[in-house]
């Protein structure tokens, strides 16, 4: 299978990456195990305990000093 644009070694990679799909590899794994989805926690009451989720940061907004 030929993809246009892509180096041999983009195409290499990318059929080692369906490969490992197809076996089931979980390709991203968590590092620790989460609770509840950032939903089922938004929902929660506020101070509840035992509560793990896990996401990225898109952006931060520091306030104070001015920056540019």
């Amino acid at each position: 299978m030929v993809q246009a644009g892509l180096s041999e070694q983009e195409i290499v990679r990318r059929n080692k990456l369906n490969l490992l799909k197809e076996r089931g590899v979980e390709l991203y794994p968590e590092r620790y195990a989460t609770t509840h989805a950032l939903s089922e926690a938004k929902a929660l009451a506020d101070g509840s305990s035992g509560v793990r989720v896990s996401g990225r940061i898109v952006s931060m907004r520091r306030m104070g000093k001015l920056a540019f």
